[in-house]
């Protein structure tokens, strides 16, 4: 988010500083992979730990810090709804965080297409 001037050295920094420490205090949880009665941890191909961000900001999972980039994104948004005739009708916020060297990232998409929310 810091090429292009798109948020800003500092702004980065501050959400990096804010995202390590809710994943120190235990508020990260191991991905799954799969979906419904299917789902499963799967240490080899997602050895990620992963956060759902609180938009509102009523929790522990609230990260104030990505405010700046979360307007940017709804910018976008707004842009691309005016352009097109199409609305978004939610945004969802993942912290993610994965142990380095690649191990444990196996490409996927988080909303499957088909599942009607999308």
């Amino acid at each position: 988010f810091q090429h292009g001037g798109f948020l800003g050295c500092d702004h980065g920094t501050h959400i990096y500083t804010a995202a390590m420490q809710k994943y120190s205090s235990g508020l990260f949880k191991k991905a799954a992979v799969g979906q419904g009665a299917m789902q499963r941890l799967d240490a080899v191909s997602r050895a990620d730990s992963i956060m759902f961000v609180d938009l509102e900001g009523g929790s522990d999972r609230a990260v104030p810090e990505l405010q700046p980039l979360i307007w940017k994104v709804k910018e976008i948004q707004r842009f691309i709804e005016s352009q097109c005739s199409m609305q978004f009708t939610r945004l969802s916020v993942q912290l993610g965080y994965y142990p380095g060297d690649g191990f444990g990232y196996v490409r996927h998409r988080d909303v499957h297409l088909d599942d009607g929310k999308s």
